[in-house]
């Protein structure tokens, strides 16, 4: 899959391959459809050194997300359709 990952700070950010994540014990994968980019993406993108809580690159960008559960982990037994369909 790809993702949009910041790989050095001050360094402008680069979509990379990345495998795909498996969902751990009461998580779901959600194959994203589209996602978002907000002013908090580009406080981190342009600090001069790591933030609190992002001090590990690469990161990745982006946490407006919409799409679709993909796969369930242990413990989820069904997913609620919010969007009335």
């Amino acid at each position: 899959m790809r993702a949009f990952q910041l790989v050095g700070w001050r360094q402008p950010p680069e979509l990379r391959e990345v495998p795909v994540p498996e969902p751990g014990p009461g998580q779901v994968l959600v194959k994203v459809g589209g996602a978002g980019a907000c002013h908090s993406d580009l406080h981190i993108m342009q600090a001069p050194a790591p933030l609190p809580g992002f001090t590990r690159l690469p990161f990745t960008l982006g946490h407006e997300n919409a799409g679709w559960v993909e796969r369930l982990g242990v413990l989820i037994t069904s997913v609620v359709d919010t969007n009335g369909s």
